[in-house]
């Protein structure tokens, strides 16, 4: 198939989804275009995205594919690359070697905005926030089936998708996007670094949904919020790791929306994470 075949069938597929939204919106009762913007399909990423075919990265990227980064900065920093849709797990400790970690700190970069760190009591998120608006929230891994942060350097982070942050790099895009720096220390701050977490627009193949993986459920409700499907109340999916009730609506929905005949209804479809859904 040439690249322009594949460009024309990829824009009719989106353009069909939109339309699908748009009719969900309206049964439900919710302003058209609330959930979906042009914008938002620009920049989705390749899996849980909206066709079984995979585009070229040529074609979704002109100027290459947005590859993840990991490098130490000029001042010895860390430095991480991902979207608004991804979930970011970071081994801290397979860097550092500290074996003991705690986050003091965090703001936006380019702002200086300090952000609070509010916690969710023992054993849940902290949210990171500006003000009234989450940017993103720090998951316990642990709720996961992950190490910890505190002994093992297990550093989770979901960005904001929401539309509405006054902080966001880019308002037009769905999402927070901008810088995040996280100072992480030891508990007697004998060792201190900075983490920079660069969060741009959709979401990006370094963090992908892999069916089985135990992050995968969790990666599938951060990406179905940023793609607008979210509960029957426009309400965000918790991002709870789990099949529960609202995240398998959502993914019938899904499913229906990207069924290339366009005839699988809500109701019809498996709503369970397969091979087919993260294509």
């Amino acid at each position: 198939m040439s690249l322009a075949s594949h460009a024309l069938g990829r824009l009719r597929h989106l353009h069909r989804l939109v339309l699908q939204q748009e009719r969900f919106r309206l049964a439900a009762g919710q302003s058209p275009g609330y959930l979906l913007r042009e914008a938002r399909l620009e920049k989705l990423e390749e899996r849980l995205m909206l066709s079984g075919d995979r585009p070229t990265d040529e074609l979704l990227y002109p100027l290459g594919p947005p590859e993840p980064v990991l490098m130490a900065g000029p001042q010895g920093e860390l430095a991480y690359s991902g979207g608004s849709g991804d979930v970011f797990v970071i081994d801290l400790d397979a860097r550092l070697g500290w074996g003991d970690y705690q986050i003091q700190s965090a703001l936006v970069r380019g702002g200086g905005w300090a952000l609070t760190l509010a916690s969710l009591g023992s054993g849940g998120d902290t949210l990171l926030k500006h003000g009234p608006d989450v940017l993103g929230r720090l998951i316990e891994p642990t709720r996961l089936g992950l190490s910890g942060l505190g002994s093992d350097g297990i550093l989770a982070f979901a960005a904001s998708t929401s539309s509405t942050l006054a902080d966001d790099a880019d308002p037009a895009t769905p999402g927070f996007q901008g810088q995040i720096e996280l100072t992480v220390a030891t508990s007697d701050a004998s060792q201190i670094e900075t983490v920079v977490l660069t969060v741009g627009a959709g979401a990006t193949d370094a963090h992908a949904i892999t069916v089985g993986e135990t992050t995968a459920l969790l990666r599938t409700q951060q990406r179905l919020n940023l793609l607008g499907f979210t509960d029957r109340a426009g309400n965000p999916l918790a991002l709870s790791g789990t099949l529960d009730a609202a995240t398998q609506d959502a993914l019938r929905r899904f499913q229906s929306a990207i069924d290339p005949d366009g005839a699988l209804a809500p109701a019809d479809a498996s709503g369970q994470l397969d091979a087919m859904t993260v294509a």
